[in-house]
C-alpha cells in the first residue's frame, strides 16, 4: 500500500464497511423480533383455517 491518500481512503472505506456490517446485523435482529411478535399476535387471534389461508398468501407473496 502506498503512503498518503490511498491509506486514508482505505481506513475510511474499511470503517464504513465494518459499520455497514453492524447495521445489517442490527436490522436482521430487528426483523427476527418483528417476525416473532407478529407470529405471536397472529397465532393468538386467528382461527386455524385463517392461519392456513394467510400462510398460503404469504408464501405466494414471497415469489412476487
Amino acid at each position: 500500500m502506498t503512503k498518503g491518500r490511498p491509506r486514508v481512503r482505505y481506513r475510511l472505506l474499511r470503517g464504513w464497511a465494518l459499520r455497514s456490517r453492524e447495521v445489517q446485523r442490527a436490522l436482521r435482529r430487528m426483523e427476527r423480533i418483528v417476525e416473532a411478535a407478529t407470529g405471536a399476535i397472529l397465532d393468538g387471534t386467528l382461527l386455524d383455517a385463517e392461519k392456513e389461508a394467510l400462510s398460503i398468501e404469504l408464501y405466494d407473496a414471497s415469489f412476487r
